[in-house]
C-alpha cells in the first residue's frame, strides 16, 4: 500500500503538471479536482503493478508531450525561416542580371534615339529621289542621289551597330533566363516535399483529435474506478502521441530536406 501511495503522489503531482494546456491536442487535456479525487480511489484500489503501469504510461505521455512542444517550436521555427527564404530568393530571382539587361537595352534605345534623325534624312532623300524620277527631272534627282550614297556608309554603320546592340540585349536575355530556368528547377523539387508535409500536418490533425475520445474514457474509467479502463485509456493516449511524436520528426526532416534545396538554389543566384 505505501509503495502505491508514493505511486499515486508521483502521479497527481504529474497531472497538476499536465493539466497546463501545451499543445491544441493537450487543450482539452484538463485535471479538475474530482478527476484527481476519483484517481486517488482508483490507484489506491489497484494493485501495485496496476498503478506502477499507470504512473509509467504518464510518465511517457507527459514526456511525449513535452517533446511534441519542442518539435511544434523547431517545426515552426524551420518551416518560418524556409518561408522567409523562399521569399527572399524569389525577389533574388527576379533581379537575376537586372543591372546589366537595363544597360543593355539602354544602350539599345539611347543608340536608336541617336541614329533616328540620320535614319529620318535617308528615308526623305529617297522619297524626293522617287519625286525626282517620277517628274523626270535628272539634274535634281543626280543631286539627290549624290546625298544618299553619301550617307550609305554611314547608315550601314548605324544599322550594324543597332544589330550588334540588339543581338547582345537578346543574348544577355537568353542566358539570364537560362539561370533563371535552372534556379525554379531546383526551387520545383520542393513542390511535392510540400505535399508531403501537408499530408503528415493531416495525419497529425486526425491523431490529435482521437486523444480528445481516449483521454474521455480515461476520465469516465476513473470516475467509476476502473483502473483497467484507466490504464487502457492512457495506453491509447500513449499509442497516439507516439505517432503524432513519428509524424513531426518526419515533418521535420521534409522541412530539412526544403532548407537544403532552397540553399542549393540560392548558391545558383549570381
Amino acid at each position: 500500500m505505501t509503495q502505491c501511495k508514493k505511486v499515486l503522489s508521483t502521479l497527481l503531482a504529474l497531472l497538476l503538471v499536465w493539466a497546463v494546456p501545451t499543445t491544441a491536442a493537450a487543450a482539452s487535456l484538463e485535471v479538475t479536482a474530482s478527476l484527481k479525487a476519483s484517481l486517488d480511489k482508483t490507484l489506491a484500489a489497484a494493485d501495485r503493478a496496476q498503478a506502477e503501469k499507470i504512473s509509467a504510461l504518464y510518465n511517457e505521455l507527459l514526456s511525449l508531450q513535452q517533446q511534441e512542444q519542442e518539435w511544434d517550436s523547431k517545426l515552426k521555427a524551420l518551416h518560418e525561416s524556409n518561408k522567409n527564404t523562399s521569399s527572399a530568393l524569389a525577389k533574388q530571382v527576379k533581379q537575376i542580371d537586372e543591372a546589366s539587361l537595363n544597360r543593355l537595352e539602354a544602350e539599345f534605345n539611347q543608340a536608336k534615339e541617336r541614329y533616328k534623325p540620320l535614319f529620318a534624312q535617308y528615308t526623305s532623300l529617297n522619297k524626293q529621289i522617287d519625286a525626282a524620277r517620277a517628274a523626270k527631272n535628272k539634274d535634281l534627282s543626280a543631286m539627290l542621289q549624290l546625298h544618299a550614297n553619301v550617307l550609305k556608309i554611314p547608315i550601314k554603320l548605324a544599322r550594324m551597330d543597332l544589330e550588334a546592340k540588339m543581338n547582345a540585349w537578346q543574348a544577355a536575355k537568353k542566358a539570364t533566363g537560362q539561370k533563371v530556368k535552372r534556379i525554379r528547377g531546383i526551387l520545383d523539387d520542393a513542390d511535392p516535399i510540400r505535399e508531403q508535409i501537408k499530408a503528415k500536418n493531416s495525419a497529425v490533425r486526425t491523431l490529435e483529435s482521437s486523444i480528445t475520445p481516449a483521454w474521455n474514457g480515461f476520465k469516465q474509467a476513473a470516475r467509476k474506478g476502473d483502473s483497467s479502463g484507466v490504464q487502457s485509456s492512457l495506453a491509447t493516449a500513449v499509442s497516439l502521441s507516439r505517432q503524432i511524436h513519428s509524424e513531426k520528426q518526419k515533418t521535420y526532416q521534409l522541412e530539412a530536406k526544403i532548407s537544403e534545396i532552397l540553399s542549393k538554389a540560392g548558391s545558383q543566384i549570381p
